[in-house]
């Protein structure tokens, strides 16, 4: 019987590649082609990645995207040579902080492929330097940097309710593009007329004017102004999208067409109306409410309770001034049940409820 030995080591085995055992196979024929030093960098503000000169944005956490970014420096540097059809599995082992502004990220590359008729697998431990740094979306914040206004008005003062949904609803779509380039507010100012939102991209003021429009209805503007020139030569603009809200607001109480009725919703050319009187919801173009009579605002309306039903009529009281009204209603509703009523013109009037919104 043919004994085998490896050529380089002695060890005997059945297993050898060009007169090496895989040990040794793999200690001298095997490269694991990485940079002595491989780096990477993350920005501390947003969680930013940079990948293959691009600032990526995926991670939510600090602690994710430094595991990230060394995956991606790892398989940007990795190359395998020695054996063929290379597979290459990379492990997380956790990441410890050498400075403040540096982790040292530690993984297992776990690789396999063949050699000859021989198949190969060894693993390697590896490091990678993640230095956090500022993206370039993050210096232009930093710098007060903006391509748009998006202003945001209405035909009468905004109201401090009004202020806040808007306001939040501004911020919520800004952050629910957190991985979008230039995706940020660079400042933000009320003013008497309304309120201002200085944003990083052109692109971003549009889409949130536009998704306003959507929502609310109302109108939008665009107006562009010449800032500068590039160093390509091409013109820089700075863009004004002017939002104005529509005159009818959520929760107005008009009469339309010997209607009295509640505004329900508005959206881009259409106005959705609760008749008060039929309890019947419709729909009408915006433009046929321009001429409407408003009886009363939204915020002029106040809570109340229901206190007794019978047959088809309810008692409610209110809660300001602890009066009683009656109402003939189909609607289901119980004793103890809130609602809201607005006084117009010497009449009140029983609001949606919450089946009819």
């Amino acid at each position: 019987m043919t004994r085998r030995f490896c050529v380089r080591c002695g060890k005997r085995s059945e297993r050898l590649i060009n007169s090496l055992c895989v040990e040794c196979y793999v200690e001298r024929e095997v490269v694991l082609d990485l940079p002595s030093k491989i780096k990477a960098k993350v920005c501390r503000e947003c969680n930013a990645v940079l990948k293959h000169g691009k600032w990526e944005r995926r991670a939510r956490s600090l602690e994710e995207a430094v595991e990230e970014a060394g995956f991606s420096a790892i398989e940007e540097n990795l190359r395998v040579t020695g054996i063929s059809q290379p597979e290459v599995g990379i492990a997380f082992l956790g990441a410890q902080r050498s400075s403040p502004k540096d982790f040292f990220a530690r993984y297992r590359l776990e690789v396999k492929g063949s050699a000859g008729e021989e198949e190969v697998e060894f693993s390697r431990e590896v490091k990678v330097n993640v230095r956090l740094t500022l993206c370039e979306s993050c210096q232009r914040k930093a710098s007060r940097y903006y391509e748009a206004v998006l202003q945001i008005r209405a035909h009468a003062p905004l109201t401090e309710k009004e202020r806040r949904e808007l306001s939040g609803f501004v911020r919520r779509e800004v952050d629910a593009r957190w991985s979008e380039d230039k995706a940020f507010i660079s400042s933000y100012e009320e003013k008497k007329e309304g309120i201002d939102f200085y944003l990083g991209s052109a692109k971003l003021a549009k889409k949130i004017a536009n998704l306003l429009l959507e929502s609310y209805g109302g109108t939008v503007t665009t107006s562009t102004k010449l800032v500068g020139v590039d160093e390509s030569g091409k013109s820089v603009l700075r863009y004004t999208f002017a939002y104005r809200l529509p005159r009818l607001r959520r929760g107005d109480v008009v009469r339309i067409e010997e209607k009295v009725c509640e505004v329900l919703k508005l959206s881009r050319g259409s106005v959705s109306l609760l008749d008060l009187a039929t309890r019947k919801s419709f729909s009408l173009p915006e433009k046929r409410l321009s001429e409407a009579e408003i009886l009363g605002r939204a915020e002029d309306a106040v809570k109340a309770m229901v206190t007794e039903v019978v047959k088809g009529r309810v008692q409610v009281l209110e809660f300001k001034d602890y009066k009683t009204f009656y109402f003939d209603t189909p609607l289901p509703l119980e004793v103890g049940q809130e609602v809201r009523i607005l006084e117009a013109k010497g009449k009140v009037y029983l609001l949606a409820t919450p089946l009819e919104e």
